[in-house]
């Protein structure tokens, strides 16, 4: 029973999409773009979201990243988005213990018949190799 429970509390139908690029955590360099390609999945309209993991060694208060979106079937947008990674009293923000996970909403995508979408990830910041991110993914959620 409690097997069964659990089971069900774990499943999230709504998501049809989630993939994460692991990065060095020693740095990310501006130029390394990362890259993630979507195919298959059913025609409708979807929540989008980016996902940053990231440890105890970043050493800003914010984070900017800029997402390049483009579709098969002609959608395109660009996404400037910045995240609070720290709060005034320099104490990490975001969900977990050794790794801290922020969820960035990138709005909503329609997607048609065999349609793919490629999303390309990289960050906006001066310091050129970017230490303390550890995994950068996309999650798709299908609205009702």
């Amino acid at each position: 029973m409690l097997t069964i429970a659990l089971t069900l509390v774990g499943c999230n139908r709504k998501t049809v999409f989630s993939h994460y690029e692991h990065v060095e955590l020693d740095g990310w360099e501006q130029a390394d773009t990362l890259f993630f390609k979507i195919a298959g999945i059913p025609a409708g309209t979807y929540e989008e979201e980016l996902g940053i993991r990231n440890s105890v060694e970043y050493p800003y208060m914010q984070l900017t990243v800029v997402a390049y979106q483009q579709s098969v079937s002609g959608m395109q947008r660009t996404d400037t988005l910045e995240v609070d990674m720290a709060n005034r009293a320099g104490k990490l923000t975001g969900t977990g213990i050794s790794r801290y996970y922020h969820a960035l909403p990138l709005g909503q995508v329609t997607l048609c018949d065999s349609d793919t979408l490629y999303v390309r990830v990289h960050h906006y910041m001066i310091n050129n190799d970017l230490p303390g991110i550890s995994d950068i993914g996309v999650t798709l959620k299908k609205l009702k």
